[in-house]
């Protein structure tokens, strides 16, 4: 499939993130290096509006990815409108737990969740690859111009690895930065960072 260019931001660093909690649909707020990450992005994001003056921005509406959104859009005259299938995974009744908490309560399962994709994508009640494939394939066949998107770890990955076709097991493994920007542009990918 072919796309327009597409610029992929991950949310800012969160309080949870640094405690090793699970998210998912649940929010926590953005660490003051999260805030600084957001206003690095939007320094890069204003260089890519210049490079493509029709980019429009989409984001998951979850706290955490919203107010990137609005740190890394302020004062750029750019569209943006929230979307809730870019939203995180669905981490289930794993959601606010730590991983310890996890490997504690469920000691058997963790064994096998070697991953991020493992343990996210397999939580007891959560949401499945599938179902997170479909809702990214249909946001990104709806595109017909430049956009950049503001979503989470999880979701960014997949939304990158349909764009460049990868299987599941090469999207677990793209980088999930913070603080950057995924350029996404005939079928390779360069990430956009501050010197």
């Amino acid at each position: 499939m072919h796309f327009p260019p597409l610029f992929i931001l991950r949310h800012g660093q969160t309080k949870w993130n640094l405690e090793g909690r699970l998210q998912g649909r649940q929010d926590s707020p953005l660490t003051d290096l999260g805030i600084q990450q957001a206003q690095i992005q939007r320094r890069l994001l204003a260089q890519v509006h210049t490079d493509y003056p029709d980019l429009t921005v989409i984001s998951s509406p979850q706290g955490r990815a919203r107010r990137t959104a609005e740190i890394a859009t302020e004062g750029l005259d750019l569209s943006l409108t929230f979307e809730d299938r870019v939203q995180e995974v669905f981490a289930g009744e794993w959601e606010g737990q730590t991983r310890a908490v996890i490997r504690e309560e469920f000691p058997n399962p963790m064994e096998d969740f070697v991953t991020e994709f493992d343990l996210f994508l397999n939580t007891p009640g959560g949401e499945r690859f599938d179902d997170l494939h479909d809702r990214c394939l249909s946001v990104l066949q709806e595109l017909t111009r430049p956009t950049a998107i503001i979503t989470h770890g999880i979701t960014g990955c997949v939304l990158r690895g349909l764009v460049l076709d990868l299987p599941i097991d090469e999207m677990d493994k793209l980088e999930r930065g913070q603080g950057c920007i995924y350029r996404l542009e005939n079928g390779a990918e360069t990430c956009l960072r501050e010197s």
